[in-house]
């Protein structure tokens, strides 16, 4: 066998090889928290699920948002995890305010 084409197939064995771990590093990436402080996508922030860490389905909790208000919720469970609903609605956006 040729040189290129040796290298060509150890190329290919490799690929073929670590493709089932690079996907499940991938996967493994989307399943994690949220974490506060960085870009989050659409869905409930990061400190309704913190507000209700260690809490019982119902019972009353504050959550702290990342501009130091708090909002009043209540403990629910939502998509099979335990997450604070606020009791008044989500507050106005930042950028939505009157000055």
């Amino acid at each position: 066998m040729q040189p290129k084409g040796l290298v060509t197939t150890v190329l290919i064995i490799t690929l073929v090889l670590a493709a089932p771990a690079l996907g499940q590093m991938t996967f493994d990436n989307t399943m994690q928290e949220p974490t506060a402080g960085r870009e989050r996508p659409c869905g409930r922030p990061p400190e309704a699920f913190i507000a209700c860490k260690g809490k019982k389905v119902g019972e009353a909790v504050l959550i702290e948002t990342p501009h130091g208000d708090e909002i009043a919720a209540v403990c629910k469970y939502r998509d099979e995890r335990l997450v604070a609903q606020p009791l008044n609605g989500p507050p106005p956006r930042p950028d939505n305010e009157k000055e």
